[in-house]
């Protein structure tokens, strides 16, 4: 299971659960306000507001737009074999890490992947940030600290 996060701006917190789903609580009240049922949740992650990007152990990466109403799917990219553990945003990319493959680095908006960087047989975390100095850092399941610079894709 995952931490909560708050909504801000919002009435709602999000909870998952990994075998329970993914669910909007009213955080007055505790009621659930709606439940999406999606097994094996392993990290998630809001932005902006109303967008939540969801790894799953199963192999897949997903957006969805959200409200304290309702969920709609935007896209999934489905891997052939790696398990995604971790997520994490870098401006209009989607960096996720896989416990068995490389980073792979997604378009926010479609879905599609960028690239993939794979110095090593997975990660063991999430790449951990330097916004200020523009730089990532990440634990490979060797147990090598990967240190790189950040370049913002031009469309």
């Amino acid at each position: 299971d995952l931490p909560v996060i708050f909504v801000p701006e919002e009435r709602y917190l999000l909870a998952s659960s990994y075998a329970g789903g993914l669910f909007a609580i009213d955080r007055f009240t505790g009621s659930i306000l709606w439940r999406e049922e999606i097994e094996s949740i392993a990290d998630y992650a809001l932005s902006r507001g109303n967008e939540l990007y969801l790894a799953q152990a199963q192999g897949t990466v997903s957006k969805f737009q959200i409200t304290e109403n309702q969920r709609k799917k935007m896209w999934t990219y489905r891997f052939s074999e790696d398990t995604p553990i971790a997520l994490q945003m870098w401006g209009e990319v989607v960096i996720t890490s896989n416990s068995s493959g490389p980073l792979v680095f997604f378009d926010r908006e479609t879905g599609d992947p960028l690239g993939k960087w794979a110095p090593s047989y997975g990660f063991h975390s999430g790449v951990a940030l330097d916004r200020r100095q523009q730089r990532g850092f990440t634990l490979s399941d060797g147990g090598v600290l990967y240190a790189f610079s950040m370049i913002t894709p031009k469309k």
